[in-house]
């Protein structure tokens, strides 16, 4: 009498492991994907708040006299002064470049953001459908009340 052996053979186990190879590279490529535009979304909203911070300064000087229009605010704070914490990884300078105002009444406060990190640029670039350069102007439009 023989006896039927039971159990995976070889070939069954290495199907198995090349199954689970291609769907671990799969999940890392998106993990690295989406920690990446985590990471731009992070830097969006610091160029957010910088722009709230300069922008509320040039209302300032307006109500106090000392501008006229919004393209007129110069000498607004630095972003090492603004208060907003650290500058996020990946950016080399975050600074102002200048308040455009419209005929609709939306003014639009501009800010020069430098890259050290080309892929976040990148990713920066494909959340705000704007492309991405080595330094990158993001504009942050605020509608005046």
């Amino acid at each position: 009498m023989k006896k039927l052996e039971s159990g995976r053979s070889m070939v069954e186990m290495l199907g198995v492991l090349a199954i689970i190879g291609v769907l671990s590279v799969g999940g890392i490529a998106g993990y690295t994907l989406s920690m990446r535009r985590h990471r731009a979304n992070g830097v969006a909203d610091v160029v957010a708040k910088y722009a709230l911070v300069v922008y509320g300064q040039c209302q300032q000087k307006i109500l106090n006299g000392d501008a006229n229009t919004p393209s007129e605010c110069s000498s607004l704070t630095t972003f090492a002064n603004a208060g907003i914490g650290d500058m996020p990884s990946g950016v080399s300078a975050i600074s102002f470049q200048g308040i455009e105002s419209d005929s609709g009444g939306v003014d639009t406060v501009t800010i020069n953001t430098a890259f050290t990190d080309p892929k976040l640029c990148q990713a920066l670039g494909a959340i705000t459908g704007t492309g991405c350069k080595s330094n990158k102007n993001v504009a942050v439009k605020i509608k005046q009340n």
